[in-house]
């Protein structure tokens, strides 16, 4: 411990302890437990937030279940051609859903990160019906078995790329 702690420490230690009000004590508490504790349906919002903004972005050179913004599809066919129908469904998945956890991961604090990796499968799986649900209210044409294989994509890619963007944020607080 450097020495400006260790004297912040000991003139700390030899205060008295004097009564906190209790009001002050419940609001105190309460402020720190929404912090350490986000709301599920706040970290939700700011999920679908960044995933409705980078995933649109992805549509402009990626289409999701035949549905683009540009119709620039070469992306779609380069993975088509290298990974076959199914492992293609999985690449755009991945891509859909990683590309915006990427940006969640790198945007949300601590404490939101922290709140989303305790239901981290859950969140990704929400995330990734709500995007399902707009891409049929915009017309997509769905298909069952490809559809699984977009799902697994948007489950392993959204996962992976979520853990790796928080633990790159994390990692990059802790040094400053």
């Amino acid at each position: 411990m450097n020495d400006k702690l260790q004297k912040e420490w000991e003139e700390f230690k030899s205060h008295d302890a004097k009564e906190v009000p209790e009001n002050l004590e419940v609001k105190l508490k309460g402020s720190i437990l929404s912090k350490l504790n986000p709301k599920k349906s706040l970290l939700f919002a700011k999920l679908a937030l960044v995933q409705s903004f980078i995933g649109t972005l992805t549509l402009l050179f990626c289409p999701q279940f035949e549905f683009s913004l540009t119709a620039n599809d070469k992306l779609y066919h380069f993975f088509h051609n290298q990974f076959g129908h199914y492992g293609c469904m999985v690449a755009c998945g991945a891509l859909f859903l990683g590309s915006g956890m990427i940006f969640a991961g790198l945007i949300l604090n601590e404490d939101e990160i922290r709140g989303i990796k305790k239901s981290r499968s859950l969140f990704i799986a929400a995330v990734t019906g709500a995007s399902m649900t707009v891409f049929l209210l915009v017309g997509a044409k769905f298909y069952l078995d490809l559809t699984l294989f977009w799902v697994l994509g948007t489950l392993l890619g959204g996962l992976l790329s979520f853990e790796t963007s928080s633990w790159i944020k994390i990692k990059a607080l802790k040094s400053f």
